[in-house]
């Protein structure tokens, strides 16, 4: 048996390579390999081409396989052996190779003051490559604009960012927009009327009635009230309420007896608190 490494033409063009590798003698045979389009994916192909020799042909592959065409190939070295009736043969090497990740990475700005809006991600896409579809989502956050990368003016929330290419490669990455917690007043100023920042003039006080109460109670002027957080002696979070519970009857709180401390976030990022007392 004979047996050829002479290689005659090579021509790359992008991720799709051709050789031409031919015997002494009339056996040729032509190749053309293309890479995996996505980083550790397995769409590589390569395919053989023979010409001249004596039909039938013998495909003998590194990784076993017997036919002139190799799909569903992952990134590496293959070898492969053409042989002929007349054991004439041409050997060939492959390298196919594997693309960089597509990945996202990012770094967050929380938001400056409980309820605000200058939250920011500044986002980094690597192994990027031809044309791509983008997507911004959230389902506690806002401000964001699904055809930017970067996000600035930004609320607290989780912010999932969605990217995929012409090719097929896609990447994931959620990003947590943390934010300033209310501001609290100390115990001995428990009774004290808070506004943050200082709005007192343009805003019309939150009343809580009966105060003391028995347990049913109801807030006034909450219209421009977003959530209701209440704190218990301790300091400690024992029912929040969102802006369509506010004027539910009782507010559908259910508070035992003692002292507790109110907030209102309202609308604009201020912050309010009231004292309570059910008796």
């Amino acid at each position: 048996m004979k047996t050829n490494f002479l290689t005659s033409a090579l021509l790359i063009l992008g991720s799709i390579t051709t050789v031409l590798a031919q015997s002494n003698s009339a056996l040729n045979v032509s190749a053309t390999k293309t890479d995996p389009t996505c980083y550790q994916t397995s769409d590589g192909t390569i395919s053989l081409d023979v010409i001249g020799g004596v039909a039938p042909y013998t495909f003998t592959w590194s990784n076993m396989e017997t036919s002139s065409t190799l799909t569903g190939l992952y990134s590496g070295l293959y070898d492969v052996t053409v042989q002929d009736a007349l054991n004439d043969a041409v050997s060939l090497s492959f390298e196919l190779l594997n693309p960089e990740e597509l990945k996202i990475t990012g770094a967050v700005t929380p938001v400056s003051m409980h309820g605000g809006s200058d939250g920011a991600i500044d986002v980094t896409v690597t192994g990027l490559a031809g044309g791509f579809n983008m997507l911004w989502s959230s389902t506690d956050g806002a401000g964001y604009d699904i055809y930017q990368f970067d996000q600035t003016n930004l609320t607290g929330g989780i912010y999932k960012f969605d990217i995929s290419t012409e090719f097929g490669c896609s990447a994931s990455e959620t990003f947590f927009v943390d934010q300033a917690k209310p501001t609290l007043v100390p115990l001995g100023s428990f009774w004290t009327n808070t506004f943050v920042p200082e709005q007192k003039d343009s805003i019309t006080m939150i009343l809580i009635y009966p105060n003391p109460s028995e347990g049913n109670f109801a807030f006034k002027n909450t219209d421009d009230v977003k959530t209701v957080s209440v704190y218990n002696s301790t300091g400690t979070l024992v029912g929040t309420l969102e802006e369509h519970e506010v004027g539910r009857s009782n507010n559908g709180l259910s508070l035992d007896r003692g002292i507790y401390s109110v907030v209102f976030e309202r609308k604009n990022g201020t912050v309010e608190r009231q004292g309570l007392v059910i008796q």
